[in-house]
């Protein structure tokens, strides 16, 4: 039921050209992303480890350095 609502309401937007056209990024914008993407994650797990080695060094009663 709500499959037909919504191909009537998207067939009404299409006939009036109220629909938006999807954008692709070109193949340079997606692969910019990826290497963005890795290094955020490589980022977070630098972030992770640090804070465990701190962890660590504090139970053993070292100072942060």
């Amino acid at each position: 039921d709500n499959d037909k609502v919504e191909a009537e309401i998207l067939s009404q937007l299409l006939l009036a050209d109220l629909l938006p056209e999807a954008w692709i990024a070109p193949p340079q914008v997606r692969s910019l992303r990826a290497l963005l993407r890795h290094r955020a994650q490589l980022v977070r797990s630098r972030t992770l480890l640090r804070n465990r080695i701190h962890a660590v060094l504090a139970d053993f009663g070292y100072a942060r350095p």
